[in-house]
């Protein structure tokens, strides 16, 4: 009887051992699988940080770099206006006869001064370069190349921007550019261009523009909302904008309006209110069907 009394305590403090070390492998798996979570989740917050603060720095630097090139641009056109305004009183170059221009400039800028007008004077730009290309003028009895003797790079290009902005083509596409750019960055920009837009429906209505310029500009306003609806990823609130609504009834007014601008003052007055009613009315219920249509219009 005495050896089964003695067996039974070791066998229960051999259990016992047995489910403490097990209870402690358990303990021991969760806190190791814990502090594992622990660290997956400070390195992906580590990896999220590092993300954001290197799309910080990139657009800081990009900030940074467009303010410098808008400084450089604006002191180099102030730099160049000083100039001119000093030319301009110092020696009276604007009441002076061409040949006297040209003698009032110092050492060799009265040169290259000859050569840009000479570019402005061609009937082209290719036709100019050509003939600075293959000069018999300058240097007596020899033909010379004038743009590599000279390095008249600067003159070149110059005349190239005074012949292509003297254009409509350029005046087009730097207002195309700049509206397109305007409403990309900045989400309210045609509320902005819709006070714009009103001013271009007054000076139509009263005749202070002339009909095409005022389409075209319409045009510019049209083409680059439906851009930036790209490029905003189908923003519907553009579709309800008061910019799109007022260029939709004002075509939608000129188009039944063909003959506004004609008769009387009488009666051109009352096609004034007239043209006037049925822009706003157009308008408004384009943007109220817009808002009806597309909920997440009305919505912002």
């Amino acid at each position: 009887m005495t050896p089964l009394r003695c067996r039974k305590p070791e066998t229960f403090t051999g259990s016992n051992k047995r489910e403490s070390a097990e209870e402690k492998d358990e303990l021991g798996g969760v806190s190791g699988s814990a502090v594992r979570e622990d660290g997956q989740e400070e390195k992906s917050e580590r990896v999220q940080s590092s993300n954001q603060r290197s799309a910080a720095g990139v657009v800081q630097h990009l900030v940074r770099g467009l303010f410098g090139l808008l400084a450089a641009m604006a002191c180099g056109t102030l730099y160049a206006v000083f100039l001119s305004a000093h030319h301009d009183r110092r020696f009276w170059f604007s009441a002076r006869q061409e040949l006297e221009r040209e003698l009032s400039f110092q050492g060799g800028s009265g040169l290259y001064y000859h050569f840009y007008k000479q570019m402005l004077a061609a009937p082209s730009f290719a036709e100019g370069f050509y003939q600075l290309l293959v000069d018999n003028g300058t240097v007596s009895g020899q033909t010379i190349n004038s743009v590599e003797r000279f390095f008249l790079y600067p003159e070149l290009i110059l005349s190239f921007i005074y012949r292509v902005s003297g254009g409509q083509m350029f005046c087009s596409l730097t207002m195309s550019i700049s509206t397109f750019t305007f409403l990309l960055l900045w989400e309210h920009a045609h509320y902005v261009l819709f006070v714009q837009g009103l001013c271009l429906l007054l000076m139509d209505s009263l005749d202070l523009l002339p009909q095409k310029k005022t389409d075209h500009v319409q045009k510019i306003y049209l083409s680059s909302l439906a851009l930036v609806y790209l490029f905003h990823f189908q923003n519907s609130s553009l579709l309800s904008s008061p910019l799109l609504s007022l260029l939709i009834g004002f075509m939608l007014a000129r188009y039944f309006q063909r003959r506004m601008k004609t008769g009387p003052f009488v009666a051109r007055l009352l096609k004034l209110l007239l043209h006037l009613h049925l822009v706003f009315t157009c308008g408004i219920t384009f943007s109220y069907s817009m808002k009806k249509l597309l909920p997440a219009a009305g919505s912002h």
